[in-house]
């Protein structure tokens, strides 16, 4: 019997379409609790706004905003397809795709629909129309270099190119896992 995951890791396909969905229920849920902790303060307190229930509804508002800064980044991005994902998956390959990868340099932040891993190389696609594929491939080959990865960085806008990438590429091993773990040290 298999049990359906209720929450998709980072990496895993569906991740930004959980997070996005997470951060707008947090984010609702936190900016209501204060707005309900605010107005009961100001009905018991005899209408006056000057009394403990404010402070404490001021501060609830903190965990709202941080969520609301979360979903403010995640929303411009598109989830990868599930085309794509089901073709990647009908290869029966056994590389190492990382999905929904949404990382941060300290200049600007950068989407990739999928990520390809091996050994020797390390291929994004960007999908996403506006994003800066030279400044993605400059900045992950110098977190290749300065982590000692030793692999080889690539940027495809095309579906058939990073398909054809992927089916070149070889199996997960123990070094591939730990240049994903790089890669999602930089995600969102």
């Amino acid at each position: 019997m298999f049990i359906k995951k209720s929450k998709p890791d980072e990496g895993e396909f569906g991740y930004l379409k959980y997070q996005k969905k997470a951060n707008i229920l947090i984010t609702l849920f936190f900016f209501a609790l204060s707005f309900s902790v605010l107005v009961s303060a100001y009905i018991l307190s005899g209408h006056t706004r000057n009394n403990v229930g404010t402070v404490f509804a001021a501060v609830m508002v903190l965990p709202a905003c941080k969520s609301l800064t979360g979903l403010v980044i995640l929303l411009p991005h598109k989830s990868a397809s599930k085309n794509l994902y089901e073709r990647i998956n009908a290869m029966n390959t056994q590389t190492c795709v990382l999905y929904d990868m949404l990382m941060t340099s300290e200049e600007k932040s950068m989407y990739a629909d999928a990520i390809a891993i091996d050994e020797e190389k390390v291929v994004m696609f960007v999908n996403e129309k506006g994003q800066d594929t030279g400044y993605i491939k400059k900045y992950f080959s110098k977190v290749s270099g300065a982590y000692e990865l030793g692999v080889e960085i690539d940027v495809c806008t095309d579906e058939d190119d990073f398909i054809s990438a992927v089916k070149s590429m070889g199996p997960v091993n123990e070094n591939v896992e730990n240049i994903a773990q790089t890669i999602k040290y930089f995600g969102f």
